[in-house]
């Protein structure tokens, strides 16, 4: 599912009609929406982490192939953690409104609580666009968890379609496709088809960065970390960064840095195994990776 390598999305002002839908990706913190996305596209597009709320703002996808094209938004996980979270909830739930279908990501592991009956109250209101539950990780779950998880959703939402997938594995991801284009009209594709995100450059490094610090951080400092790029150069085949990890207190910061530098550097070394494949055509990436305040 390789997509061709584009820096930033542009409208696509052609003329071709095709299978087209807009599509929302919804569920609990680290149910693998991301992890779906990203499988996919063929690249990494979203933060992958198995802490919640890595993903803060909606991220837009582009998959186009000769059916047509789906354009898929990853919004953050829906969950009732504190303040923060649920001002990221609301927005996860305004995508809602915009879609033509609606992807229920469910992890087959996840044991039903209070989130996953408040998600399941609002979908089982939506009567005008198909809602499709993607139980994820069933290369894994034990078949008795993944059919107490689909009783549970049968009896939530009523007869609603459901898919067994691993989306980490790439197993069952073709039949969604399938599926969410039975649901496509035909009309002008919005983007060009060698186009799959509308993400700027900028906007893929700094989520990049940001995805390797939570991965490392997650027990620390789980929601604070945010990532500034400050200045991004070519020179003679090598991609420059200078980037800042942003945390609220001073004394945070040390966290970050970690003993004699340690937890910079094994940050800085997991971002650049991804930011090579954004520049696959350069020699090399340097990445100038520091920690401030906000």
């Amino acid at each position: 599912m390789t997509k061709t390598n584009s820096d930033s999305a542009l409208p696509f002002n052609g003329n071709q009609l095709k299978k087209c839908i807009n599509v929302a990706l919804i569920g609990r913190p680290s149910a693998g929406k991301s992890t779906f996305l990203n499988t996919v596209l063929g690249t990494y597009l979203s933060v992958v982490a198995s802490t919640p709320q890595t993903t803060r703002r909606a991220i837009r996808g582009i998959y186009t192939d000769e059916r047509g094209q789906i354009v898929f938004t990853d919004t953050p996980g829906v969950s009732d953690f504190d303040k923060r979270s649920k001002e990221i909830s609301r927005l996860a739930l305004k995508r809602l409104k915009s879609s033509e279908a609606i992807l229920y990501m469910v992890d087959a592991f996840d044991n039903e609580g209070k989130e996953s009956e408040r998600l399941n109250e609002i979908l089982s209101d939506i009567h005008d666009k198909p809602i499709i539950v993607l139980i994820n990780k069933c290369d894994s779950a034990p078949r008795e968890k993944i059919e107490e998880r689909k009783k549970n959703i049968i009896s939530s939402l009523g007869s609603v379609t459901i898919f067994e997938i691993s989306a980490l594995k790439d197993e069952g991801i073709d039949e969604v496709l399938i599926e969410l284009f039975k649901h496509a009209e035909n009309r002008e594709m919005e983007y060009d088809e060698s186009v799959w995100t509308d993400e700027t450059l900028d906007d893929r490094v700094s989520e990049i960065i940001r995805g390797a610090a939570v991965g490392l951080l997650k027990h620390e400092l789980p929601h604070v970390v945010e990532v500034v790029l400050e200045d991004m150069e070519y020179r003679s085949g090598i991609v420059w960064i200078r980037a800042f990890i942003m945390v609220e207190r001073e004394s945070q910061k040390g966290i970050v840095i970690g003993k004699g530098g340690k937890m910079i550097r094994d940050i800085k070394n997991n971002a650049l195994l991804k930011l090579r494949s954004v520049f696959p055509d350069v020699k090399k990436v340097d990445l100038d990776l520091r920690v401030a305040v906000h």
